[in-house]
């Protein structure tokens, strides 16, 4: 793979003392180097921070999904404001929409 340059994000983490955290990540742009290669060019991916084409950590998504999975709606965006994690009543939505359905 060669290095095509670089490309910066701005990703929310978990709050700390109750304010907000926000990682900057500098990625790669890689170029493959197999002609007819499907895919170009392509940036880094982050495992086990990151899931592809978010802007929250593995962690903080997860501690939105579980106050969606315990309030839902407003409740849980009341409470989410109040641990210092900014998230609309839709984004708490969507995420209790990702959650499995527990099997009776």
């Amino acid at each position: 793979m060669k290095v095509h340059g670089y490309h910066h994000r701005t990703v929310a983490d978990v709050p700390v003392d109750g304010r907000q955290v926000v990682v900057r990540l500098r990625v790669r742009r890689l170029v493959c180097p197999v002609l007819g290669c499907v895919r170009q060019n392509f940036r880094e991916q982050v495992p086990g921070l990151l899931e592809r084409h978010q802007r929250r950590t593995v962690r903080l998504a997860g501690q939105i999904a579980e106050v969606a999975r315990e309030l839902c709606g407003r409740a849980a965006v009341r409470l989410a404001g109040l641990l210092a994690v900014l998230a609309s009543r839709s984004t708490v939505l969507r995420w209790l929409w990702r959650l499995p359905v527990p099997e009776a």
